[in-house]
Formats: structure tokens, sequence, C-alpha cells
């Protein structure tokens, strides 16, 4: 019996897209350097390490409370803990988008399961343990149910989206488009729950209504005057190959044409396809106005946004049943060896797309998938320096997260009781220095210079600290990786 993929079943077609994506996030996890997202994936998994210690990282606004209490179990087995949960959150997200093209009615609704996990800024992000692949879950989750018209569960969760990532609130309002749209005005009073929830935990444990406001730390940013830096208003569109990738892209463009299309004409004709009137009043708002607050936020250098692209995971559902939706107008032509072309087509280009924009090597590559950062050459030596001599006892002080994770020690420890502590502790006045006489220094370029506020010139000069070894990067002298000891 010959293979026609246009015949299978598409329940069981997207299992098979499901367990094939399983598969390749299986072979890039086997090869990989570090995380995605570098630092800020270790710092995730500290938080969800420790929250048992310290449950006041529970309620840390950077850690993020919906993404640190779910975490906390994953985390009891490390760094592959975390992997396992953002492959977990990745495959519900893509299921759901399956679940909503297949509510809309849309032809080879599975493809929505490649049109989701192949965008390249998915694929190349999964890996990780950053908070996006878990609110990208959740928003499919109130796209399947808006699909569903359940529209009082949909709004309960998206009350709480501003709570997985800051974002939030921006997918927030293009959300409310949707209701407003469907008249649905009494059920937009379920939007203030989430808040209304975080503003009596807020008193109740730091006596402030607008603690998750007030201890943002991206409104503390923007209010900090800190320059982080800008960029064009081209910044993100210029990147699209490495977060829609080239298929997606094209797929989104001619979606978002053909619901303009439709709109003229069903404001002439008056009859409503509710497959276009849910893409153009949902879909649409949410992809482009969380692409317009990006690239407003990043073009004034506000909130400390430092033009990261891996954010627009958040939206991949959009963008996938989108695409989803472009290909069903695509195959209006009822010709069975055209469709089959197409979809054919359409899934090896955006599998081939999702490698080449993530930058992610084959599998039959025996290359590494996600690189290590720039810095773990100097720090592996300086880390082994220090396991076999005497510093090895010593209180270590550094600004990298990376360096707890492989030491297992607990960065938020009573100083008493820590046996590492973070160099923003360090106080340049050797007067105010409490640091203990055994201490040893870790300094890095970027994140001690940067977060831990002890650029080199800063360091070099504490007269109560002196320089023991130096590893230079052979690429650039901001991955330096320098240790220094407390002498007095």
């Amino acid at each position: 019996m010959r293979f026609v993929p246009t015949r299978i079943k598409n329940g069981f077609a997207a299992g098979l897209s499901l367990l094939f994506s399983a598969l390749l996030f299986f072979l890039i996890w086997k090869q990989m350097g570090w995380p995605a997202g570098g630092m800020d994936s270790w710092n995730h998994y500290l938080f969800a390490r420790w929250a048992p210690t310290h449950p006041d990282l529970i309620w840390d606004q950077w850690g993020k409370t919906l993404f640190t209490i779910p975490t906390i179990p994953f985390a009891k087995f490390g760094m592959n803990g975390m992997y396992v949960f953002n492959v977990l959150c990745c495959l519900i997200g893509a299921f759901f988008c399956y679940k909503t093209a297949r509510k809309l009615s849309i032809l080879f609704p599975w493809m929505a399961v490649l049109f989701y996990v192949f965008q390249p800024i998915v694929f190349g992000n999964t890996i990780s343990a950053l908070t996006e692949p878990l609110n990208a879950m959740v928003l499919s989750i109130i796209l399947y149910l808006l699909a569903d018209n359940r529209f009082t569960w949909a709004a309960l969760l998206t009350s709480f989206l501003p709570f997985f990532r800051t974002e939030g609130w921006v997918l927030l309002l293009g959300i409310l488009i949707y209701f407003i749209a469907s008249r649905k005005y009494i059920k937009i009073a379920f939007f203030a729950i989430g808040s209304l929830v975080f503003s009596v935990l807020g008193k109740l444990f730091y006596g402030d209504f607008k603690w998750f406001i007030s201890s943002n730390p991206y409104f503390k940013e923007q209010s900090s005057g800190r320059d982080w830096g800008h960029g064009g208003w081209f910044h993100y569109l210029e990147a699209q190959k490495s977060i829609w990738g080239i298929v997606i892209t094209l797929l989104t463009a001619i979606s978002l044409v053909l619901l303009v299309v439709y709109m003229g004409r069903m404001l002439r004709n008056k009859t409503a396809e509710f497959r276009s009137v849910y893409s153009f009043w949902l879909l649409a708002p949410v992809l482009l106005g969380f692409f317009m607050a990006h690239t407003i936020i990043w073009v004034f250098g506000m909130f400390g946004s430092n033009g990261l692209t891996r954010v627009f995971y958040v939206v991949a559902p959009c963008s996938a049943v989108l695409a989803s939706y472009a290909l069903h107008k695509l195959c209006f032509i009822d010709i069975k060896r055209y469709r089959q072309a197409l979809v054919v087509l359409l899934a090896g280009s955006c599998i081939y797309s999702g490698y080449k924009g993530s930058g992610t090597p084959f599998p039959w590559k025996s290359e590494v998938s996600i690189p290590a950062n720039r810095i773990e050459p100097q720090l592996k030596k300086a880390l082994s320096f220090i396991n076999t001599s005497p510093y090895k006892e010593y209180h270590q002080v550094h600004q990298l997260p990376v360096v707890h994770v492989r030491n297992d020690t607990d960065p938020w420890a009573s100083f008493d009781k820590a046996k590492a502590t973070y160099l923003w502790s360090i106080d340049p006045d050797p007067k105010k220095d409490y640091m203990p006489e055994n201490t040893i220094v870790i300094w890095d370029g970027v994140h001690a210079a940067r977060e831990g506020g002890k650029p080199k010139g800063v360091m070099l000069g504490m007269s109560n600290y002196k320089k023991i070894m130096e590893y230079k990067s052979d690429i650039d002298s901001i991955h330096d990786v320098i240790l220094f000891e407390k002498i007095k």
C-alpha cells in the first residue's frame, strides 16, 4: 500500500509529528554544549532548585512565580529535569495548535504541529530552562479555548498571563480585542482575576497591593534610566529567518493579506466565516501587537530589552495557526496531486528552515547542537585550577549562575552558611568589605562588570584583592576570566 501524506488521519499524523519532534529534541539535547538562553537558563534553574529552601524565591518577579512553582519538582533532577519540562511545554503547545486548527476546520490541521515546533525560535530555544516555552503553551491553550467558544475559562487563564512573563500584558490586550469583537463584554471582567489574586498575595506577604508592579524588575529597570542599548525599526523583521523562518514568514504574510481581503468582502456581503473572523480578530492582533510592542521597546531602549529575539517564542502559537490558515487557503484547488505536493513541500521546507534558522546542525553531523558560551574554555580552566589547589576550600565570589549550578551552591544562603556569594556583595571600600579572609573572586568581563557592578578597572583598583591568575579569551577580552584572592 502506497503512503499518501494527505490521506493519513489527522490524529495519527499529529501524534507522529509530535513523536518526530520529541526525537529531534532528544538528539539536540545529547549534542548540546550549554542550554539555550545561557546564563538566564542557569539562573531560572537556581530559582526552582532553591525555592523550597527559600520560599521568597517563589514570589520573585524575575524568576516568575508561575514558572518557578511548576518547575520545582523538575529541578530535583538537575538541569535535565528543566529540559524535560520545557520539551513537554513545547509539545503540549504544539498539540493545542493542532487542536485549534482542527476546531477551525482547517485542512491538514496536523501541519500546525510542524509549523509550531520548527519555527527557528522555538526549535532553537526549547532545550533550556527559559520561561518562554511555558508561556507559549499557555497561550496555545487559550487559543484553543476561544476556538471552542469557552470564553470564561479563556478569560480566567488570560488574566494570569502577565505572571508567566511581563509581556503577558501585551498578550492580554491583544486577546481583549477578540472579546470586544465577539461582544463578550461581561466576560471581560474575568481579565482582572489574575491581578486581584496577586494583589491579595502581595498584601499578605509584603504588605503591598501593588507588589506585582512595584517589584517587577523590568519596570524597575525602566525607572533606573540604565542604558541597555537600542536599535532600528526593522530589527526584528530583519531577524525573521531566525525567528519564524522563511516558510512561516511567507505563510503568515499570505494569511494576513488574505484576512484583509476577506474582511473587506465580509463587510460588503455581510457573510461571516468563523475561521477567518477568529484569525482576523484574535491571531493577527496578538501577533502584530506583540511584534509592534517589542519593536517600540527596542527602538527606544526600554525595560532592559536588549533586542532579544527569543521573546517571539511566546507568540509562536499565533504564527503556527496563521500558517495553517494560509495552507488551508492555498489548498483551494481540489486536485489531489497538487495538495500532496504542497503538504510535502511545506513540511520539508519547514523542518529545513527550523534547523538552518536556529543554527542547529542536522542530526547526521557530529557537531555541538547548542554551543557553550564563549567564556566556557576560560571558566573551565579557572575552576580546574581552584578545584586542584588550596583555594578549593575558599569562599567563592562571582556573578556566574553556571558556577553555582556546577558546584550546587546556594546563592541565597545566609552569609555565615554560604559557600559562594554574588559579586555585587563586595563593597569597593575595603573598610566596608565583609567578605571572609579566605575568599577567591572569579571575575568575568560580562556579568561581573554588568550585573556585579565591578568592571575590570574597579576590581584591579581594590587594594584588598590581588590578581592571582588570568585566563584570556582567544576571541574577545570581555570573555576573559580573572581570579582574585582577598589579601586583607
